[in-house]
Order: C-alpha cells, then structure tokens, then sequence
C-alpha cells in the first residue's frame, strides 16, 4: 500500500507535468485569436446605419482594451486596408477600412 507521502509526492509530480504542457501547448496558440474573434463580434454587431466606412485606431482601441500596434495587425489580418487622407490645410489622417468599405476617400 502506497504511503500518504509517496502519494502527494506522486500527485504533485503529475500536476506539475500538467501544468508544463499546458503552458507549452498555450504558448503555441494564436495569441490574436481572441482579438479576432472580438473585433468580428463588435463589427458584425453594428447596426448598417452605424457602421463608418473608415475608423481610425485611437477611436477603436479603447474598444477592446489592446495596444495600437496589435490592433493594426490584427485589422490587417481580418482584410481591413489601412489608408490615409491627406488634407490641404494639415497633416494627413490614417484610417482604417472594413472589408467592402469602398476604395475613394475624402478629407474631412
């Protein structure tokens, strides 16, 4: 008969190869899938009349809690196409396009 200690011992050593593997296996997962999945969620909840055919980061990242440069890459991801307006009275604007947003912009 196993003995009370061997059996935590045995126990410990188990859940401790568990949780390797699980770190192992969720460090080779898309670490973006989660965003993805977000962005979908919210776009596709968007009522036609309020969806913009142009959006730009800093109005979407406070959105989904993540930085500019991962929401860029997970735009892109996702088919969206980043542009810019350039304006004759300043700077240019960078804006992101959803997938079938049409191609012409115009400064505003």
């Amino acid at each position: 008969m196993e003995g009370y200690i061997e059996r935590l011992r045995r126990e410990t050593a188990e859940k401790r190869a568990q949780r390797q593997a699980d770190t192992r296996s969720a460090s080779k997962l898309d670490p973006r899938a989660d965003l993805r999945a977000r962005i979908r969620t919210w776009y596709d909840s968007l009522p036609p009349e309020d969806r913009l055919p142009r959006y730009r980061l800093v109005q979407i990242a406070p959105l989904f809690h993540c930085t500019l440069q991962q929401l860029g890459e997970t735009l892109a991801e996702l088919g969206w196409r980043r542009t810019r307006v350039w304006r004759d009275d300043g700077p240019f604007c960078r804006y992101w396009m959803p997938p079938g947003a049409p191609d012409t912009l115009s400064a505003d």
